[in-house]
């Protein structure tokens, strides 16, 4: 669809134009769609009964004094809010790269592949069941990184593989990593190394307080308040009677 009938068509709906300039500058810049989702919360709504529930239904139409300038406005905030998150989650990441690191290096250069470095149930072998091979989440993690390391490109990366046969101290480990490798390595490690590197960030004071959230995409729904549950009397315990003893038990 051209830009002009682009704009015609939010005129229809009753989008305030404005500036046409700066209007067909708006949508050459992000295009209709993301433009029409950022209008999206401005769209006529109306009530209907449905069977005894009241619904609402969203319309075609834009409310009055729905305006392109305040789209643009919105859609600028909206970039700016992102460059700010996606700067303090750099900051995070580069961060937390070096912890790992360096918590890890204070150990051994090569404490990843050790499995005491981990906690139990991260090391813990099981069957895969569509291989049938025995596995565990770190071996699976020791590959992922293995492949990482592999279709690198990087300088220092091929340094390693040429010189040590791609045995990678943790420190430059860590700098090749995704952020997913890095968390699921973090989730595995034992509590004290867990713990100072939680503590780095003031995550806690105690052995309980290792958790360290480093998973900000994925955010958790708010919990719904708890129902109090009807109280009811416990039952008591059958006791199994023993039976008496016979004549011959006697004395």
């Amino acid at each position: 669809m051209p830009i002009e009938a682009q704009i015609g068509k939010l005129a229809s709906r009753g989008v305030e134009i404005g500036d046409a300039t700066a209007a067909v500058n708006l949508l050459r810049a992000v295009g209709y769609y993301r433009l029409t989702g950022y209008l999206y919360p401005f769209r006529s709504s109306e009530r209907y009964d449905d069977e005894g529930r009241t619904r609402v239904r969203v319309l075609s139409g834009y409310r009055k004094g729905t305006t392109m300038a305040h789209a643009a406005k919105i859609i600028d905030f909206d970039r700016a809010l992102r460059i700010l998150a996606l700067d303090g989650i750099e900051r995070v990441e580069v961060s937390l790269r070096m912890q790992l690191g360096h918590t890890l290096g204070a150990k051994s250069p090569f404490a990843h592949p050790d499995p005491a470095t981990f906690v139990p149930p991260f090391t813990a072998e099981y069957t895969d069941p569509i291989s049938g091979l025995q596995t565990s989440k770190h071996l699976q993690w020791i590959a992922k990184a293995n492949a990482r390391r592999d279709a690198s490109d990087e300088a220092f990366v091929a340094h390693f593989r040429d010189k040590y046969d791609g045995q990678m101290p943790i420190w430059a480990l860590t700098e090749i990593l995704e952020l997913g490798h890095l968390s699921r390595l973090y989730g595995g490690l034992n509590n004290s190394l867990a713990t100072a590197i939680a503590h780095y960030y003031g995550a806690g004071h105690g052995e309980q307080d290792r958790q360290l959230e480093l998973r900000p995409e994925r955010r958790r729904p708010p919990r719904p308040p708890v129902q109090p549950k009807a109280r009811h009397r416990p039952q008591p315990a059958t006791r199994r009677r023993r039976p008496a003893p016979g004549p011959s038990s006697r004395r």
